[in-house]
């Protein structure tokens, strides 16, 4: 015994699976939507924080103290220190 599947039948399993496979193009094209913006948030981010420690290294006053880890918060007030005591 053979299944048989009518023409109408084949169409529609056709568009059903076109269907779902649309369906799944759309979800990887916004997750990668969403990868990408993460990665360029980071990126930006990652950039702020290296050109906020460049500053508080050469002492400009755009230095924002909050945003240094607290490992970078010591190095910099040791710095300032030493720079102090050559004054």
């Amino acid at each position: 015994m053979y299944l048989s599947i009518d023409q109408s039948d084949q169409v529609k399993l056709r568009r059903k699976g076109r269907s779902v496979a649309q369906g799944a193009l759309v979800v990887f094209l916004l997750f990668g939507a969403f990868v990408a913006q993460a990665f360029a948030q980071t990126a930006a981010t990652t950039c702020r924080s290296n050109q906020n420690l460049r500053d508080c290294v050469d002492g400009f006053e755009t230095c924002d103290h909050s945003l240094l880890t607290n490992t970078q918060a010591g190095q910099i007030a040791d710095l300032q220190r030493d720079q102090n005591l050559c004054v």
